[in-house]
């Protein structure tokens, strides 16, 4: 698979009191009705981290203040190209901005996860907790709110 020619997506990871966001997929074309990390496409021009600071704007309203690549995933099969970036620190209250492929916003602990994860973000959530230990544990994840 030629990276160049690859669908690019990226992901975040948002951590606070030890739980998970994510979003309840509706009206998509893949995995509607599943749960899934934040996600979105690399538009042209675009770094990664530029899609990322874009994407996390558009379907939750915050503005990405720090991040650190966490991981890379590539499906061949679908010629997929995947940065999963771990948000350390965001400014804004969360709240879901795409109602119209975003039924639901939700924290979840790692022993709440719902059953109808898509497959890459179960993978991404397996990856993280591996890494950081049992519960999402993560004393670099803080945010700001504008109250």
């Amino acid at each position: 698979m030629k990276i160049e020619s690859a669908t690019h997506l990226v992901s975040g990871i948002l951590v606070d009191e030890n739980k998970i966001l994510l979003g309840l997929r509706k009206n998509t074309k893949c995995f509607p009705d599943y749960w899934s990390l934040p996600v979105g496409h690399v538009e042209m021009g675009e770094s990664s981290l530029q899609a990322i600071k874009r994407e996390l704007s558009e379907e939750i309203g915050v503005e990405l203040i720090d991040a650190t690549s966490f991981c890379i995933k590539i499906d061949e099969s679908e010629s997929i190209y995947h940065q999963v970036f771990l948000v350390k620190k965001w400014n804004g209250k969360i709240v879901n901005r795409e109602l119209n492929l975003c039924s639901e916003l939700k924290w979840f602990s790692y022993d709440e996860l719902p059953d109808n994860l898509t497959p890459a973000s179960k993978e991404i959530i397996d990856d993280f907790e591996s890494f950081v230990g049992y519960g999402f544990t993560s004393s670099a994840t803080t945010y700001e709110t504008n109250k």
